[in-house]
């Protein structure tokens, strides 16, 4: 045995008694007095001592350490073990819910597609009741599904909803903890504990791991396949040849099975092989002889006729038909079945006759009120009806409808108002659903629900949405006044969260933007209390824009400054990243903090200009210098603490050194001290570059939504699967690696790309699927003629299939395919010059961190949890000066010098892409504009003057490399006339990019010199050309977005690049397609340096499109220290930019 600590006792071996068995009683006991020690000793097998509680029993910072490690992972564990027991319970709940639904739709499809000597099987259609009962309910369970369905990560196989929200938590307590301790225990702890975590402790190694991704994949492959066959069925389509293997295999797995309402029961014959599984209730009915040769389905006829006399108000003509399909059915029965059908004669809930009557009342929840009424008065509905497949009474039916007079006839008939069908939904739930206030009223008017302590407006069902929660989320004011009053007249308190809901009215109301409820709730007295999302109600209208919503929050004198516990955000930063300017301007009027930073250390300002709100950024800028000025009328605070530069190691000391008892050793390495140099980039050599743009947008189902089921929060509701197969042109190979997308998209926005060897015979396949399951929903084709024809950035639409061939859905895409240029050579000192850049490893946040849309996303902060990878440029081959030259081209596709778009004055002026090379020539020379140099001449001119002449000159690219000195760097920006409102000509990008780099090519063989050049863009396309056609020479991104250019939330049409929109957007297309840098327009990032950083932590070159203010002359954030450093990370103000553009120079100042 180790070494003790001082003041503890151990057990001998073989001692007994209580205090010798480490109990969970014990510890918990001891964690909820804070008694933190005592638990991590009982935790370890140690008694404490009998030392008095105000006596320290550690006698060192590594001893405490220890001890609240213990205790603190102690504590994660049985959190671990409520979430496995609760996610075993849910599956076994879907598991059941599952089976009855595959019963009854065997038994329905077997009704449908049986046939016995000729006789006709049931007619079933899209209205058939029993059918659209079923579709519902395999829906309900496809969206209850997809909350628990698992998706792995790189760190936890996660349940999509549930266990997806509890491990966000895991990983925010985990990161607290390594922010505190200087370790690494979050990855290594998730990797080892939490990845393996099976149902309890005590299963052995062999046994299954708690979430079987597997059995929830085949559930989702079953819901699929059967609404599939459902609607094959409805719509008079052969299903296919199948013994529903998966089906059987889950019922058997499931018995013994009974159903009370089908006579003889529902009985499993099992035969020893799954494929012969079969129920007694899909055998054929065997009618007699002389019933065989009759050609109608007399019961489907009977039924349609009484549907149709019910709803006309033909009361006799219905009374007429309803006792004649009841003989028939009877008759059927009986001749059928023999003595089981006479003891089922009487029985109201057999199928038939329940067939019967659901029809009955479908006919009523559609009829006039004149029809309905005489129907009530004839005693024709069938109050005691109870549908046998979602458990749902005739006053559900009755609520559904809206008809308060059918409403008030089923409870005259005794039938129980609290009764929950197999939701768990009563029927005031649908009527709060609905907007059925006359209905409300009436319901609550009722004694049987005026009942304080068990309040009916709180009742949740399995959703855990309760009537009062439906009414707000579908904006029904007048319910929710309804339900507020009938509390408030019984003495109910208005609840919020509970233990059976985590849904909270008031937040659920200022999300979405209802503010009428809002004003309700609060004059109510709702609490102020936080979503799902760990989200209060102020950050909930803050994030949505919801600016009504926002100021009664603010008057019922909610905290502005509440500060999100995960990323430490305030109602402010989310409202800043959105670009809600109105909601900021009433945060900062109401007491707002402009000093609070996040956990990244980041300013609100950051997000308004990082994602392009530049109204935003106007008004946090005027915060800042408000502050400034009034701060610098009082006493001058103290100097913030140094922070060390990136790279530099952490002065805490490691904890290598501790023998920790959990096993968890800590794994702090200082970071390598020695840049990498990588010389040149990835680039195509003889395949083609094929990149799809696709967003939430571009996937359309036109499938039938579940009206009564709302996604609370759609951003983590995935039920469905992209998958993108290349194919060859035979159809059958793949050309490539499939890729996956999971649906909804976290980033909201995906870019894929593939690489094709011969794009004449490349087929691209998209296909939908569950998101864990096989069963193919819809499939479409991208055929190589669309894809020659997307050379540029070309906007793509393709229908979506189901298997029958119609048309399910479409998908839109932006396509854009980048072909080789075979003139390139990767060679140091060879034919061109090769780029390369000196990285080094940084310590660094996340680039893309901001306040994330939910919890886990995926997107803004999808990294957060990650270890960061990113790196700053220490150094590149950029170096001096570069003369800027702007390069266009002719209808010809010839590249040509023209500072302008158009050539001369006046709005009658040609543009450059409107005439030919040698068009071009003559104009220049009419002009007197033309580059008429000599060797000598050309030599003699300084930067200063090659400048100023190409202000003006109009020379080909040829004409001018072969002019200019070879001493003279240059750095050429290709323009495509953007800023013209249409553009005069198409201009193929392709071409135009191989016929620029010949030019360059071919002066650098014909020099035998490497000329010093880089290239730059500010069309994403043109840069994506560029830098994949070539290695040799490095690619910048222009990124336009200034304080003055306010990005739009309509940048996603047909005629914007998003990709231009925002610096973030910017930043991350630099980055995803491995460019050099990007050049940023200077006063953007000197009034907010918070941006610097954020930038070179991307591994990028920062250039300014202006010569920058002097630090001395920044705005006086925060982020500038005393040393001379900036922002988080930390870098040094001296080293914040690469370069700068002046006076058509590119002055690179490393």
């Amino acid at each position: 045995m180790g070494p003790v600590l001082p003041g503890l006792q151990v057990p001998e071996e073989g001692a007994s008694g209580a205090w010798a068995r480490v109990t969970d009683a014990q510890i918990i006991n001891s964690l909820e007095k804070g008694r933190l020690s005592d638990a991590a000793l009982f935790a370890t097998s140690v008694r404490p001592s009998g030392t008095s509680e105000d006596q320290p029993i550690i006698d060192s910072p590594a001893s405490e350490l220890q001890i609240h490690k213990a205790a603190f992972f102690f504590r994660l564990e049985r959190e671990l073990e409520k979430i496995n027991a609760f996610y075993l319970q849910k599956e076994s709940d879907l598991r059941s819910r599952l089976t009855t639904l595959i019963s009854k739709k065997r038994v329905l499809i077997a009704m449908a597609t049986h046939r016995v000597a000729g006789a006709k099987a049931m007619r079933i259609t899209r209205n058939t009741p029993s059918l659209v009962a079923l579709l519902e309910g395999f829906r309900y369970f496809e969206k209850d599904l997809a909350k628990l369905q698992v998706r792995v990560v790189p760190v936890y196989a996660l349940t999509q909803q549930f266990i997806e929200i509890n491990a966000t938590g895991f990983r925010k307590i985990l990161k607290k903890w390594d922010k505190r301790s200087k370790s690494q225990t979050k990855e290594l702890y998730l990797a080892r504990q939490v990845e393996v975590q099976r149902a309890y402790p005590s299963l052995e190694p062999t046994d299954p791991a708690c979430f079987n991704r597997e059995f929830i994949a085949e559930m989702s492959d079953i819901a699929a396949a059967s609404v599939l066959q459902l609607e094959s069925i409805a719509d008079g389509h052969v299903l296919p040849a199948s013994m529903f293997k998966s089906d059987a295999q889950l019922l058997r797995g499931s018995m013994p099975l009974s159903a009370s309402n089908l006579p003889g029961g529902l009985l499993l014959q099992d035969n020893g092989n799954v494929g012969d599984l079969v129920f007694d209730s899909e055998r054929p009915l065997d009618f007699e002889a002389e019933r065989i040769s009759d050609s109608k389905n007399r019961l489907a006829e009977l039924e349609e006729r009484l549907s149709n006399a019910v709803h006309d108000g033909r009361i006799n003509d219905a009374q007429e038909l309803l006792a004649q399909a009841r003989k028939e059915t009877d008759m059927e029965l009986d001749s059928a079945l023999g003595s089981e059908a006479r003891a089922a004669e009487n029985d109201p809930q057999a199928p038939v006759h329940s067939g019967l009557s659901h029809q009955m009342w479908r006919a009523l929840m559609t009829a006039p009120p004149a029809a309905v009424r005489a129907a009530i008065d004839a005693d024709i509905p069938d109050f005691a009806f109870v549908d046998d497949i979602n458990a749902r009474t005739a006053l559900h039916l009755a609520t559904l409808s809206g008809n308060l007079e059918l409403v008030r006839a089923c409870v005259e008939h005794g039938i129980d108002v609290q009764q929950c069908d197999v939701y768990g939904r009563q029927a005031l739930a649908y009527a709060a659903m609905h907007g059925a206030t006359d209905i409300c009223h009436y319901l609550l008017s009722l004694p049987a629900l005026r009942h304080a302590e068990d309040c009916v407006v709180d009742a949740v069902d399995l959703d855990g949405f309760s009537p009062l929660v439906h009414a707000i989320v579908r904006g029904h004011t007048d319910v929710v006044r309804a339900l507020l009053e009938f509390s408030a007249s019984i003495g109910a308190p208005l609840r919020g969260k509970s233990d059976l809901s985590d849904l909270s009215p008031l937040a659920i109301a200022a999300q979405r933007g209802h503010v009428e409820i809002t004003r309700l709730l609060l004059e109510r007295g709702a609490k102020i209390e936080p979503n799902t999302e760990g989200l209060l109600p102020q950050t909930l209208a803050a994030r949505a824009g919801h600016t009504e919503c926002l100021r009664l929050l603010i008057d019922a004198h909610v905290d502005v400054n509440a500060v999100e516990k995960g990323t430490l955000c305030t109602p402010l930063f989310y409202a800043a990243e959105y670009g809600h300017a109105d909601c900021v301007r009433l945060l900062l009027a109401s007491g707002a903090s402009i000093e609070h930073v996040d956990e990244k250390q980041r300013h609100a300002v950051f997000y308004a200009a990082w994602y392009g709100w530049a109204e935003c950024v106007h008004l946090l800028l005027a915060a800042h210098r408000d502050a400034a000025a009034a701060a610098s009328l009082k006493e001058p605070p103290a100097p913030p603490p140094l922070q060390a530069p990136a790279g530099a190691p952490s002065s805490a000391p490691p904890m290598d050194d501790l023998d920790e008892g959990d096993g968890i050793p800590s794994l702090y390495l200082p970071p390598p001290i020695i840049p990498f140099r990588t010389y040149g980039h990835n680039y195509l050599d003889k395949r083609s570059l094929l990149c799809l743009s696709l967003s939430n947008k571009s996937i359309v189902l036109h499938k039938a939504s579940v009206s009564d089921r709302p996604d609370m929060f759609p951003g983590l509701t995935s039920s469905l699967k992209l998958v993108l197969t290349p194919r060859s042109g035979d159809g059958e190979s793949q050309a490539g690696i499939p890729h996956t997308i999971i649906l909804p998209m976290a980033d909201d926005r995906e870019e894929v790309t593939f690489q094709i060897a011969d794009v004449d015979q490349f087929y691209l396949e998209f296909e939908i699927f569950p998101t864990f399951g096989s069963a193919r929903l819809a499939k479409t084709v991208m055929l190589p003629d669309g894809l020659n024809r997307a050379s540029d950035r070309t906007p793509l639409q393709l229908p979506l299939l189901d298997w029958h061939l119609n048309v399910v859905g479409h998908i839109s895409a932006v396509v854009e395919c980048v072909r080789p240029f075979g003139s390139v050579q990767l060679q140091i000192g060879g034919r061109g010059e090769t780029d390369w850049k000196s990285t080094l490893p940084s310590s660094n946040q996340p680039l893309t961190t901001s306040p994330p849309t939910h919890p886990a996303s995926g997107g803004a902060d999808s990294n957060a949890g990650a270890h960061d990878t990113s790196a700053y440029v220490t150094a590149s081959s950029l170096s001096g000066n570069y003369l800027r030259v702007i390069v266009r081209f002719t209808c010809d596709l010839v590249p040509v010098v023209s500072a302008a778009p158009r050539l001369g004055a006046g709005a009658w002026a040609p543009t450059v892409d409107q005439v030919t090379a040698e068009q071009f020539a003559a104009i220049a020379q009419s002009m007197g504009v033309a580059l008429t140099l000599s060797p000598d001449e050309a030599a003699a001119l300084s930067f200063d003057d090659w400048a100023h002449r190409l202000e003006t000159t109009l020379v080909s690219l040829e004409t001018l490399l072969a002019t200019l000195p070879q001493d003279m760097a240059v750095a050429l920006e290709v323009s495509f006339n953007e800023s013209l409102v249409q553009p005069s000509h198409y201009m193929p990008v392709n071409s135009c990019i191989d016929a620029a780099l010949h030019a360059v090519y071919d002066a650098a063989e014909r020099d035998k010199n490497s000329r010093r050049l880089f290239f730059s863009s500010a069309m994403p396309s043109a840069c994506v050309a560029l830098n994949w056609k070539q290695p040799n020479y490095a690619v910048f991104f222009i990124n336009q977005s200034t304080l003055d250019r306010q990005a739009s939330p309509n940048e996603s049409a047909s005629h914007a690049d998003s990709r231009q929109s925002s610096l973030a957007e910017a930043v991350r297309f630099a980055k995803g397609n491995n460019l050099l840098g990007v050049m940023v327009d200077a006063p953007m990032l000197t009034a907010v340096p918070e941006l610097i950083s954020a930038v070179k932590a991307a591994g990028l070159v920062l250039i300014t499109l202006s010569k920058p203010l002097p630090p001395s002359e920044w705005p006086s954030l925060p982020p500038t220290g005393p040393a001379g450093l900036l922002g988080t990370p930390t870098i040094r103000v001296d080293d914040a930019f690469d370069g700068f553009v002046e006076n058509n120079v590119v002055q690179c100042t490393k």
